[in-house]
């Protein structure tokens, strides 16, 4: 097989049971199913062991939970994601007629076994909503560091007509998905509106943003502080847009073209600063049109190649999932493509169980159904754990115990290759420091530390007496 082929495993389907949903790991190979059930708006949870290497989905769920003190509006969609094991967090929107419309965050709790805890462990309102005032759904979020989480957003407020603008927020959760909080809220810029904002990290402390084929960068700090809304902005213009990084620092953006409906992937390049190409290097077509609900992920690099996976509904109504390549000149071409459901579907997902292995998921356009397969694709190994570089600085006297690792691959989703701990420049030591480093590690007393003094100023003693008798 040739890098990008697509083999599919496995899919499971199902039925009446509500119109929008996402799916996130939870403990092991176990993964959670949420959806929005039908008629009640209640937030619905099913557990399924998922098999990372063969691709096999569970026939039957696990476990299965109804959570009403979590109604999600029915306008919207809703975000999950995996924050420990155990414990995944749950960024919804409450239906406007019953309590207002806000924003809320929840995390549960679903055992090594899969078994979904019944009461929420966390619970917070992080956006409170006016009556004149709207936001549009959550669909993804990235860790910051440590317990920080960022997540961006439409915003939309009536002062007699409606003015929008792209927000990004950042929270803090605790492994154990017991503490929960709002850091920081900021506007980025003013103007785009729409339900699919996704987030990539571009470096350290610095991430772009994309929705509406428009993107933004911005810097959060250690402690999730946003520092600077918008370093930089660019509209390479249309909608239903998506954005990944891949591993020779292209990027690729997949959206719809608004001219003829066509679905498009354009290339270009964000520096380590977060300054934006004001065009894309190129651009090529996988759909002749009516594209929409594309979402892309990197494949990995092979032979200076970058790859992506991309799954989108095609012009027939049918869901495809298609790989395209990325030259080291920012070329785009299609490489293979694979039709997996001829049902019409919408609000696609897709999860990564493997390097090489994918979950991609759906609802139908008419009803309460989800369409789920998994996917086998030929893709690079996982450079998440090729370590490229690594450095050790010890000295104890200064006290500087440092591990410098550089770490390159696919993992450049997430901002790699950087450096774990700022590099420091070696300093080769002195004579006197490496003669003193050397007494103390071979004489722990000072008794013997001065017994050493001793031998040796008799040493030297005894060489410039032999010195002058040499030379007389």
């Amino acid at each position: 097989m040739a890098f990008g082929d697509i083999t599919f495993k496995d899919s499971i389907n199902r039925l009446n049971v509500g119109p929008t949903h996402t799916w996130c790991k939870a403990y092991g190979d176990y993964w959670a199913l949420l959806y929005r059930k039908t008629g009640t708006n209640d937030l619905i949870i099913e557990t399924y062991t998922i098999d990372p290497v063969t691709g096999l989905i569970g026939d039957a769920a696990i476990d299965t939970h109804t959570f009403a003190e979590a109604t999600i509006n029915g306008a919207g969609l809703f975000h999950a994601t995996y924050i420990a094991d155990g414990v995944i967090a749950i960024w919804y929107r409450q239906p406007e007629d019953t309590v207002g419309g806000d924003g809320k965050l929840v995390t549960v709790g679903i055992s090594s076994v899969g078994v979904i805890n019944h009461s929420v462990l966390g619970n917070i309102t992080w956006k409170v909503i006016s009556a004149t005032e709207t936001f549009g759904s959550i669909v993804d979020a990235i860790a910051v560091i440590g317990t920080i989480w960022a997540f961006p957003y439409s915003f939309g407020i009536n002062t007699g007509a409606w003015a929008y603008s792209a927000r990004l927020a950042t929270v803090s959760i605790s492994l154990d998905g017991i503490t929960l909080s709002l850091v920081d809220d900021e506007e980025l810029i003013a103007g785009p509106t729409a339900d699919r904002y996704n987030i990539i990290k571009v470096s350290h402390g610095v991430y772009a943003s994309c929705c509406q084929g428009v993107v933004i960068t911005s810097a959060i700090n250690s402690v999730g502080a946003i520092t600077t809304a918008a370093l930089d902005s660019n509209d390479f213009t249309g909608s239903n847009s998506w954005i990944v990084k891949l591993d020779t620092h292209w990027w690729v953006m997949t959206f719809r073209n608004d001219s003829d409906t066509s679905g498009d992937a354009g290339s270009f390049k964000i520096t380590n600063a977060g300054i934006i190409d004001n065009a894309f290097t190129d651009i090529a077509g996988f759909d002749s049109a009516a594209t929409i609900y594309t979402i892309c992920m990197s494949l990995g690099q092979n032979n200076g190649i970058a790859y992506l996976i991309l799954n989108n509904k095609g012009a027939a109504s049918d869901s495809f999932i298609r790989t395209m390549s990325v030259s080291i000149t920012g070329t785009l071409a299609l490489v293979d493509l694979f039709e997996w459901s001829a049902v019409t579907l919408f609000s696609h997902i897709m999860r990564r169980l493997a390097y090489d292995m994918f979950l991609i998921s759906a609802n139908n356009s008419s009803g309460d159904d989800i369409y789920t397969s998994s996917l086998l694709l030929v893709a690079a190994t996982p450079g998440g754990f090729r370590v490229t570089n690594i450095v050790h600085r010890y000295d104890r006297k200064k006290e500087i115990y440092n591990l410098e690792l550089v770490i390159g691959g696919v993992t450049s989703d997430f901002g790699f290759p950087e450096w774990s701990s700022e590099p420091q420049a070696a300093v080769r030591p002195t004579e006197d420091e490496i003669n003193t480093a050397a007494r103390e590690y071979l004489f722990k007393t000072d008794e013997e530390r001065a017994a050493w003094e001793e031998l040796a100023k008799a040493l030297r003693q005894m060489s410039e007496g032999l010195s002058t008798i040499s030379g007389m």
